[in-house]
């Protein structure tokens, strides 16, 4: 073979695959209008019909539209919002729950004052003064850390956007406060 055979053949094989991109750049062309045109011309009543399936699916088959990653970071989100009274309620029984633990109890003198009180005639029971006044204690330093809340919430004016940027501002107030004081 000759080389100007050969070049027209590497010619022929060129223009052959030319118009084989053409034809499929047509080819694409047409069935990306087509399916613009279903899309646009896609009925109300075809939109109602899937917007009522949508709602009728349960929550748990919607989800498998989402891929792991969002699904955790979405659970994420939404653990972390304050929920009201739901989230109050359950702040209030883990500090329950802490303090109760901090509390040491002696089970020995429990049991002790138990079977003293049992075999008495005397039912009234004896409190150790050593508790009572732990439980005094206690009860005047959770007093007095909600009274200060109360003072820098009525000092603030109360109108913010949320509690960390509340935080901030009383940051920058501080801040303020002391390099004013410096001068």
């Amino acid at each position: 073979m000759s080389a100007k055979d050969r070049r027209d053949e590497v010619r022929a094989k060129l223009a052959m695959l030319k118009k084989k991109r053409l034809d499929a750049s047509n080819e694409n062309r047409k069935e990306v209008y087509k399916e613009r045109r279903k899309m646009t011309t896609k009925s109300t009543d075809e939109e109602n019909e899937t917007n009522s399936k949508d709602e009728k699916q349960p929550e748990r088959a919607r989800n498998w539209d989402y891929t792991i990653q969002e699904d955790a970071e979405w659970t994420k989100r939404t653990t972390n919002k304050n929920l009201g009274s739901q989230n109050m309620n359950k702040l209030a029984e883990s500090t329950y729950k802490k303090e109760i633990e901090e509390i040491k109890i002696d089970k020995e003198a429990y049991e002790q004052a138990k079977t003293d009180t049992t075999h008495s005639s005397d039912s009234t029971h004896h409190v150790d003064p050593e508790r009572a006044k732990f439980l005094a204690n206690k009860i005047a330093a959770d007093n007095d850390r909600r009274y200060k809340r109360r003072q820098n919430d009525r000092e603030d004016g109360g109108n913010y956007i949320n509690e960390k940027n509340r935080q901030f501002n009383m940051k920058l107030k501080r801040e303020k406060r002391q390099k004013t004081d410096d001068l």
